[in-house]
């Protein structure tokens, strides 16, 4: 039986409510047996001199961001590949392994209408079935001569940039981070400089 696998790759510098939220309505409205938030090693379209931290502190919030929700998992292919991260090796990587299993990938709307700057792109939509996860109704018109699917969520006031400023401000950032991931942040002392780049 051919399993559906969806793959949600971002920074996740630090994962927030609104991934979790995204993943479980994919994972829901398109019967996904799992979501794999793929956390990028080098994400090679982002500033570096934004306030990124490792690999390994992102990899560990997003395990907290997840831990005990049914379904989601989180992905180190990307930081253990080292270099920097295209979504196109990933995916190569997966279906040699499992050659049975259907991909998702699975982007933002943003995202989206950028996607012909990536690298290899085209082989992207061909490896898998393209998922674009809107947080709105509206026709996405730029983005209608891919063949993909979409799903709508809702509204979260909620971006990794707002986190970081928060806490780097020494706001509440409760309702944005899950408890687990807090305390993550809050033991390694991460995010105590304010910056703008790097949203996801």
């Amino acid at each position: 039986m051919t399993r559906r696998l969806g793959i949600f790759g971002g920074t996740f510098n630090p994962p927030h409510v609104g991934h979790v939220i995204a993943a479980l309505n994919v994972k829901n409205a398109l019967v996904l047996d799992m979501v794999t938030l793929m956390v990028a090693g080098e994400p090679w379209q982002k500033a570096s001199g934004g306030n990124v931290e490792s690999p390994g502190d992102r990899l560990a919030m997003t395990h907290a961001a997840v831990n005990g929700i049914a379904g989601l998992y989180v992905g180190d292919d990307e930081v253990l590949r080292g270099g920097p991260t295209y979504t196109v090796d990933t995916l190569e990587k997966i279906s040699q392994q499992q050659p049975d299993t259907e991909l998702f990938t699975i982007i933002g709307a943003d995202a989206a209408l950028g996607l012909k700057t990536w690298h290899r792109w085209e082989e992207i939509t061909s490896l898998s079935t393209l998922v674009i996860v809107n947080r709105n109704a509206m026709v996405l018109d730029d983005i209608n001569n891919f063949d993909a699917q979409c799903v709508v969520i809702a509204d979260i006031d909620a971006s990794s940039s707002e986190v970081r400023r928060r806490i780097s401000q020494g706001q509440s950032v409760d309702h944005l981070v899950v408890p687990s991931v807090l305390e993550i942040i809050k033991q390694r002392n991460l995010y105590q400089e304010a910056d703008e780049a790097m949203d996801n």
